[in-house]
């Protein structure tokens, strides 16, 4: 095979490992790869590991225990990440999944114009994900793309228990056009369910609304009305879907369950069949 379909393949299963399970998917292609190849691994697994972290919003663990996000929104440079609440930079080791160099951001005129404004929405976010996301992690961006300001907002919150054979990941992304109100929302869940199976299961919403025009505090509550009622229905049509869309799903499956609901006990069959075939003699 040629050395880039292996960095295809590698990059394209690094990208599509369950949230929750990197590492054991790293370590997994490092045990397969034959030694020849492990320099295709060390090589080309930065970019996507930085794609996967990023497409995940990994949680890191900042001084005095601040939980920020690794996002697209808050990298400078390769590595290095913004804080935007404590307007701090760190660096993030995308392979070993670890913080380091933590160290003030500068305070340019952009930042003293647009931070007093973030933090009014930051504020209501953050009474948000109080109530509905209380493990959640939420950052708050101030920017100004194509010269037009704009408050961006990621959510993130997980439940990973691989222990009890499941993880789940939500994400959510908005972007507030302050000038105009469009609010523009991208809204997804990850299920990887893994015991006595494989099971993935994926969800997106993608949302486009309008809010009032005006000053801060009064766009915030308007902004934290909306993202609550659409993500409040998303979870609810996930929730329904589950319930109600269960029977419909299972009569789909290759090998559809008994209806007694109950998984076959080979061994036990085998017993009887012996039994009967003693019997018979």
């Amino acid at each position: 095979m040629a050395d880039s379909n292996k960095i295809r393949i590698v990059t394209d299963i690094i990208r599509r490992a369950p949230a929750g399970e990197f590492n054991a998917v790293f370590t997994d292609l490092k045990a397969i790869l034959p030694p020849r190849d492990e320099a295709i691994l060390s090589e080309n697994a930065l970019s996507a590991c930085i794609a996967y972290d990023e497409d995940i919003m990994h949680v890191v663990t900042l001084p005095n225990d601040r939980k920020s996000l690794v996002t697209k929104h808050g990298r400078i440079g390769l590595s290095t990440y913004l804080d935007p609440s404590t307007n701090t930079l760190f660096k993030f080791d995308h392979l070993k999944k670890e913080v380091s160099d933590v160290k003030p951001h500068e305070r340019t005129a952009l930042w003293e114009l647009t931070d007093p404004a973030r933090k009014v929405y930051e504020a209501r976010v953050q009474q948000y994900i109080q109530e509905y996301y209380p493990a959640g992690v939420a950052v708050v961006y101030a920017k100004n793309v194509q010269s037009e300001d704009e408050i961006i907002v990621c959510i993130e919150d997980h439940a990973y228990q691989a222990a009890n054979f499941y993880n789940g990941l939500w994400r959510s992304e908005w972007r507030l056009n302050v000038k105009t109100g469009k609010l523009i929302g991208h809204l997804r869940i990850a299920l990887h369910c893994l015991e006595d199976g494989n099971m993935h299961v994926t969800a997106r919403k993608d949302a486009e609304l309008q809010i009032p025009v005006g000053a801060p505090d009064v766009m915030s509550a308007a902004f934290a009305k909306a993202i609550r009622k659409e993500e409040s229905a998303f979870q609810a049509r996930q929730i329904e879907a589950c319930t109600t869309d269960a029977e419909a799903a299972v009569k789909t499956l290759r090998r559809a369950l008994p209806v007694t609901r109950f998984k076959m006990d080979w061994n036990q069959l085998v017993l009887y069949e012996v039994g009967k075939k003693l019997a018979a003699r």
